[in-house]
């Protein structure tokens, strides 16, 4: 291969190095360290996806057991999460989100006042770095702190989902546990699946489901891993990982108005009668060469269109390239030309043909490219930002 080549292509456009986390795929279950540094360990379920770290630490997976987990390590405190469930660790191997296998009595803020409350068996917690619960549902109706400079405190029913301050305030539904609404939310209406938008980023994706159990709710996001919610009212809905946030449901339960969009039910779901059309992925933005904080890119999107410009630093020379491409599915290919020829390239080489794959989350896309000089390579990009 021509050095010239070589730079223009690899320093230019690509890089090799692997981001923080990476999924890996089990063919069977498989032990694999939470806390390498003292040994500790978990087993995973087969079939499913562990998220990795560069330390070799597993941040996230399915459990293929019940498994009683650190959520305090320095007090040794444990807790028994349920099998089949997705768990998130935190750095030093305690838990970070889980799903309980009974109803579990658990510190609140602040630690140190040894106030706790009685989560809901089934459904998930989110703790804070010292093991105190931030975020979960009540097993049974708890009269919590709403007001600490005033010392007000209100009952929460069984079935309410409570979020806490630092300061050990809660904050949630207090209304009494809700009744059929008029689109009959308890009756396993909003089961099915379901396309999300973001109108203020021109955001959609498709592959979200919601599986309904009464008041419970499991959201099924396009990567696989498993999220908890409640149905709060007879028309709301809460979605414990999104910052514990509540959407509003239309009478015909086939939309779901969140604070930051909202969520279509699919043709192919129950209820739906709209005809359904593929999300495009929203590749729009900066994006930039982990290895190369000099080559960047930023694409422009209209729809299954793509603008491109780039720019990278060769031979001590700011080079300037533009493309244009198509977006099919999780796939897109575009195009990429120098504005001119670079030092070291002639006519043939300042030219190339991208093929590349967006991650799950839409924070990279690794690619395959060739230039018209015949020379070839892969590597991947990370984004910046929308």
């Amino acid at each position: 291969m021509k050095k010239s080549v070589f730079i223009a292509f690899v320093i230019g456009l690509l890089f090799t190095a692997m981001l923080s986390a990476q999924n890996r795929v089990l063919t069977q279950n498989e032990t694999l360290f939470i806390d390498k540094a003292v040994g500790r360990s978990v087993v995973f379920l087969a079939g499913t996806s562990v998220a990795m770290g560069r330390d070799g630490n597993a941040i996230s997976g399915t459990l293929s057991a019940d498994t009683t987990l650190s959520v305090d390590k320095p007090i040794g405190r444990g807790t028994v999460f349920k099998g089949g469930t997705q768990v998130s660790f935190r750095p030093g191997g305690d838990v970070q989100t889980g799903t309980l296998v009974a109803n579990t009595t658990l510190l609140i803020p602040v630690k140190a006042l040894g106030k706790a409350a009685v989560f809901r068996k089934g459904t998930s917690v989110v703790f804070q770095g010292d093991g105190c619960v931030i975020s979960g549902t009540l097993a049974v109706n708890t009269t919590l702190l709403t007001n600490t400079s005033l010392g007000i405190s209100k009952t929460f029913p069984a079935g309410a989902v409570v979020s806490f301050q630092p300061d050990g305030t809660a904050i949630g539904n207090i209304t009494s546990p809700v009744s059929p609404g008029p689109v009959g939310l308890l009756s396993g209406s909003l089961s099915g699946t379901w396309t999300a938008y973001q109108p203020a980023k021109n955001w959609s994706r498709g592959g979200f489901r919601i599986i309904q159990n009464g008041q419970d709710l499991t959201y099924v996001v396009f990567s696989g891993e498993r999220h908890t919610g409640r149905v709060l009212s007879a028309d709301t809905v809460s979605y414990l990982q999104s910052n514990n946030a509540t959407g509003k449901v239309s009478k015909d339960g086939k939309r779901i108005d969140w604070p930051d969009g909202y969520w279509t039910k699919d043709s192919n779901a129950p209820g739906s009668d709209a005809p359904r059309t593929a999300a495009v992925p929203n590749i729009s933005g900066a994006w930039v060469d982990a290895n190369n904080s000099g080559s960047t890119l930023t694409i422009s999107q209209d729809g299954k269109t793509l603008r491109l410009q780039g720019s990278v630093m060769v031979s001590g020379s700011q080079c300037r390239w533009h493309g244009a491409g198509t977006v099919q599915g999780s796939k897109f290919s575009y195009t990429c030309i120098f504005d001119s020829i670079y030092p070291g390239g002639n006519a043939h080489n300042s030219s190339g043909t991208i093929i590349a794959t967006l991650s799950p989350d839409e924070q990279s896309y690794s690619m395959t490219w060739k230039n018209n000089g015949g020379a070839s390579g892969s590597a991947t990009y990370k984004r910046v930002r929308r």
